[in-house]
């Protein structure tokens, strides 16, 4: 008998969060939905439009995150893989990675570390991928080894998922919004010369003038929208092309057809007026101004998502940047202090709070008494007193005396981590209307899009 005896592949399941760009409406999130079930391993994918956010459940040994972003932008949508549940995994920024010989230098300190499993250096992002025994090593070990190995050529940090999004929200309005400034910067003389230039005689003559076979006012609609249709446009014509690829519609394939259908009949009817004599109605400015409102309506659409997770970004805001951490020689007296990143504290360590500074994590009060803010975290207005053995909460603030405190909990067990994560998670939700609406939006566009073939057919 055959002894290959085939092994069962690992239950395990992690849940994943992406950053997911370029979604205008349900439908959009139908299809990334869609999309993602599809893909082997994926055991679940939830999608909220408002944050750009979406929640995968997979199974690592069958596909990996960086095959679900690939999934995603597949699909037509920008995708940024942010955080993952993984415990034993961490994303590093790095600073002074310029060149492979750079990449070589850190390659050889990391695999000279204990308790590392496997790293990935990318030396574009300048970041590293580190799997690592949390028994073993732990991440200010990690992050230190890698300066003090480089003799301070290189840098590291913990990237913060949250200020990612934020930078990214940022980018993608400022985007939208030089669209949307180019095209109302070509759309608003198409107007003015099909509607308001035909009712004022000097200005009537001028763009009467022949150019070739070509009026002047027709020639000079015909240039300015033809740069709205196919630069500023592009985008819809790309994204409708991946849309329908993957057998999906949305309204991107719709503000194509339409504007696509405008722009064709305007052309031929230029072009059959130039050589026969006779004029068909030109209809050009409706090209340009439908993607011109449906860039403004897509920019409001980005600064509303920017006010959905304004909420995350405020909670997030009272995490202290920077620690004081307190060091111990060996007979465990304290010798000296150290600022480090707030997300390298550990368990254990002893922390010090000045005056009118942020608690860096959860943790007791080791020495020292004060009274406490923590008004943004419970509601209480009151200020609350601290003394030896009395518990702190991450985030709020330090109103008088010096506190040392002893970090219980970090990371993601924090009280401000979980609330968080309590918000987040009800933003992801959908109540049970919202699913209607998304099977409503699944439909919506081919109904549009059938029936307009069946009128045009009938006509």
């Amino acid at each position: 008998p055959d002894s290959a005896v085939p092994q069962p592949k690992s239950q395990k399941t992690l849940s994943a969060q992406f950053r997911i760009g370029g979604m205008t409406c349900a439908n959009c999130v139908n299809s990334v939905e869609g999309i993602l079930k599809k893909q082997p391993g994926i055991k679940g994918a939830v999608v909220a439009l408002a944050t750009s956010l979406g929640e995968v459940e997979y199974d690592p040994s069958t596909i990996s995150k960086d095959e679900i972003v690939q999934a995603i932008e597949d699909a037509g949508f920008e995708a940024a893989f942010l955080q993952s549940s993984e415990q034993d995994k961490i994303l590093l920024g790095l600073t002074g990675i310029h060149t492979e010989r750079d990449a070589d230098i850190l390659h050889d300190i990391l695999k000279k570390m204990n308790g590392l499993r496997e790293f990935a250096v990318n030396t574009t992002l300048s970041e590293v991928e580190i799997v690592f025994d949390p028994e073993a090593v732990g991440l200010r070990s990690i992050v230190d080894t890698i300066e003090m190995g480089s003799n301070g050529r290189f840098k590291a940090h913990v990237q913060n998922p949250y200020s990612r999004g934020a930078s990214n929200d940022a980018h993608e309005a400022s985007k939208m919004l030089h669209l949307l400034c180019s095209s109302l910067f070509l759309s608003i003389p198409v107007f003015f010369i099909r509607m308001i230039c035909p009712s004022i005689p000097f200005i009537s003559t001028l763009l009467l003038r022949h150019c070739g076979p070509f009026h002047m006012g027709d020639l000079v609609n015909w240039i300015l929208v033809s740069i709205v249709q196919f630069v500023i446009g592009k985008r819809f014509y790309i994204a409708a092309y991946r849309a329908l690829r993957h057998g999906s519609t949305n309204m991107d394939v719709l503000v194509v057809l339409g504007t696509t259908a405008s722009y064709v009949y305007s052309v031929c009817a230029l072009l059959y007026g130039a050589f026969t004599g006779f004029q068909p109605p030109i209809y050009f400015e409706t090209s340009a101004m439908i993607i011109t409102f449906v860039l403004f309506g897509k920019y409001l659409e980005v600064l509303a998502k920017g006010k959905t997770s304004d909420a995350i970004k405020k909670l997030v805001e009272l995490v202290p940047a920077t620690a004081i951490l307190l060091l111990k020689d060996k007979e465990g007296k304290y010798v000296g202090e150290r600022e480090i990143d707030a997300l390298l504290v550990q368990p254990g360590d002893v922390l010090k709070v000045l005056p009118g500074s942020k608690v860096p994590s959860d943790g007791v009060v080791v020495w020292g008494t004060s009274h406490i803010n923590e008004s943004m975290i419970t509601g209480e207005s009151a200020p609350m007193p601290k003394e030896v053995s009395s518990v702190v909460i991450g985030g709020t603030i330090n109103l008088q005396g010096i506190l040392h405190i002893q970090a219980t909990k970090v990371g993601s067990g924090t009280v401000l981590s979980q609330i968080i994560s309590l918000v987040e998670t009800a933003q992801m939700s959908k109540a049970p209307i919202q699913k209607f609406a998304d099977y409503v939006a699944s439909i919506f566009v081919p109904i549009v899009i059938t029936l307009s073939i069946l009128t045009f057919s009938v006509w």
